[in-house]
C-alpha cells in the first residue's frame, strides 16, 4: 500500500508518547532506574532490569510494561505482545492494548490490529487517540473510506487532544486522502477522484483552521518522499496536479458532465488532468 511506509511513522509516535508517558510516571527505586535505562536507549539493561524485578517483586504494571517496551525497542516484537498484553489488569488496560494494537500492526498484522482496537473501542468508546490509531490498519487494508469515517469520529473528539496529538490527526487525515485519491487514479474512476479530491481539501481546509497546516504538509512532503513503486509516484503526482488544478476554480460541474458521457472512468490512455483540462476547453 502506498501510504504503509509513511505509516509507520504514526506507530512510533503513538509508541514514543506512551513510553513518555511510562518513564514520567514510574515509582521511585529499581523501577525508575528500568525507566531511565529506556530513556537513555539502553534498552538491554532496561530489559534485564524489569526482568528481575517480575521475578524478585512478582509481576505489576511498571515492569511488564517495562519488559514489553524494551522488548519492542530491541525489535522483538512477537514477545513486546505477549509481554504487553501480561501487563493487563492493572488499570492501564487502554494504554496497554492500544500498544497491542500497534505493535501488530508494526508486524503487519493488520486485521489483528483492527480487533485489538475493536476492543479497546468497546469498552471506551469516547477514548479520541484509538480512532485515530485505527485509520493506520485500515488504510493498510487499502480501505481508506472506513479511515476516513474512523479519523471524522477523531475530529469529532479533538477537543480532548493536545496541540501535538491535533496535529498527529491531520498528518493522519492527509495520508488518508493521498491513499483514496491515488486509488482513485488508479482505477480511472472518475466519481471516487472527485470524493478523493473532496476529502484531501476537507482536511487540508480543517488544518488550516485550527493552525495545523504545518503537519498536513509534512505528511504531503513525506509521502512525496517515500519509497514509492513507479505506479504510485506516478498516481501521487497525477492527483496532486488535479487537486492544484481544482483549486484554481471550481470544476465538479465539468467532472459531472464529464462522467455522464463517459459513464465508467474516462477512455483508455487519457490522464485525469487530461479529463479536467478538456473539459474546461
Amino acid at each position: 500500500m502506498v501510504t504503509l511506509t509513511v505509516l509507520e511513522k504514526n506507530q512510533e509516535q503513538v509508541s514514543a508518547a506512551l513510553l513518555e508517558r511510562h518513564i514520567a510516571q514510574a515509582p521511585e527505586g529499581a523501577l525508575q532506574d528500568g525507566a531511565a535505562a529506556l530513556k537513555d536507549g539502553q534498552y538491554e539493561r532496561a530489559l534485564s532490569i524489569f526482568e528481575r524485578l517480575s521475578k524478585e517483586a512478582g509481576r505489576s504494571f511498571w515492569s511488564e510494561s517495562g519488559r514489553a517496551f524494551a522488548l519492542r525497542k530491541l525489535g522483538r516484537l512477537e514477545e513486546a505482545i505477549r509481554a504487553f498484553r501480561g501487563a493487563l489488569g492493572f488499570d492501564f488496560d487502554k494504554e496497554v492494548l492500544r500498544m497491542v494494537g500497534v505493535t501488530e500492526g508494526s508486524l503487519g498484522r493488520h486485521n489483528d490490529a483492527l480487533a485489538t482496537f475493536k476492543e479497546v473501542i468497546e469498552r471506551w468508546p469516547d477514548d479520541v487517540k484509538v480512532w485515530m490509531d485505527r485509520s493506520a490498519p485500515l488504510t493498510n487494508l487499502a480501505r481508506c473510506q472506513e479511515a476516513d469515517e474512523s479519523l471524522e469520529k477523531a475530529h469529532a473528539r479533538r477537543r480532548q487532544l493536545s496541540a501535538g496529538d491535533v496535529g498527529l490527526l491531520y498528518y493522519l487525515g492527509a495520508l488518508v486522502s493521498l491513499a483514496l485519491g491515488v486509488s482513485s487514479i488508479q482505477r480511472r474512476w472518475l466519481p471516487d477522484l472527485e470524493a478523493a479530491t473532496n476529502t484531501f481539501m476537507k482536511w487540508r481546509s480543517r488544518a488550516r483552521r485550527d493552525r495545523q497546516s504545518a503537519a498536513f504538509e509534512e505528511a504531503v512532503e513525506e509521502m512525496k518522499k517515500a519509497e514509492l513503486s513507479q505506479d504510485d509516484r506516478n498516481a501521487l503526482e497525477e492527483f496532486l496536479l488535479s487537486v492544484r488544478l481544482s483549486s484554481i476554480r471550481d470544476p465538479f460541474k465539468g467532472w459531472q458532465a464529464l462522467s455522464r458521457e463517459i459513464s465508467k472512468g474516462w477512455p483508455e490512455g487519457v490522464s485525469a488532468v487530461d479529463a479536467i483540462r478538456e473539459q474546461r476547453r
